[in-house]
């Protein structure tokens, strides 16, 4: 928090006035994709054939693409585009690169937080 720009507060606590490191966003999305292995994967279900499964993702790599502020969000929300690579398959092969955006906040804590 050291390098940050700390002007704006909400109910007393300072709001980051920048724009989210790519240090930052990559430890939401790794963190996230951590939480989701934890609990087991993903269950889905193939609707045309009624096949169940468990998708267990991995995360490769990442990139922020923009954070960006919108209109309508309160101070201290920031919408981010990212380029992840990942894998859907069990063993991990044939990560793909796609498009992701997240919602990210400035929490009372003093820290970045998904929405």
């Amino acid at each position: 928090m050291s390098s940050q720009k700390l002007s704006t507060q909400i109910e007393g606590i300072p709001v980051s006035t920048e724009e989210l490191s790519e240090d930052v966003l990559r430890k939401l999305e790794f963190d996230a994709y951590e939480v989701i292995e934890k609990s087991g994967g993903i269950p889905v279900v193939i609707t045309a054939s009624g096949q169940q499964m468990t998708l267990h993702p991995k995360l490769y790599n990442f990139r922020k693409d923009s954070c960006k502020k919108t209109h309508q969000s309160p101070l201290g929300w920031f919408e981010c585009s990212l380029t992840i690579t990942l894998s859907l398959k069990e063993d991990g092969g044939d990560p793909s690169e796609q498009d992701k955006r997240i919602g990210v906040k400035w929490d009372p804590k003093g820290e970045w937080v998904r929405q």
